[in-house]
């Protein structure tokens, strides 16, 4: 089964800074679907990282899949109820010098946790 990707994921490392950025950014084709569907297509986008996880045997391809499914697993009821807005890049900022993300604060800072 293929499934469609919900967003496109760009990974950024600042060794100087201590902190690596990953930029989640809805496709056009997730934004244009319909709330049932959009919550369908992404929950079939975590079963499906939940079995490429399953399936590796690459130690940090599984590491980084298992962050996204955790970060996707994070968004999926705040997306099911429809308060995320699909326009704006998502950053999740990593690593020992990492201030905060538009993650955390979506989910936190404004009342969807």
């Amino acid at each position: 089964m293929l499934v469609q990707n919900p967003f496109k994921i760009e990974y950024l490392d600042d060794p100087k800074a201590g902190v690596r950025e990953l930029h989640f950014t809805f496709t056009g084709l997730f934004k244009a679907m319909g709330l049932e569907q959009r919550v369908a297509t992404f929950e079939a986008y975590i079963n499906q990282l939940v079995d490429d996880a399953k399936s590796t045997d690459d130690l940090a391809n599984r590491e980084g899949i298992i962050t996204i499914i955790q970060i996707s697993q994070q968004l999926y009821p705040h997306l099911q109820a429809n308060e995320i807005p699909l326009d704006e890049t998502l950053i999740v900022e990593m690593g020992d010098n990492a201030e905060g993300s538009s993650l955390a604060e979506l989910l936190n800072g404004s009342g969807l946790n």
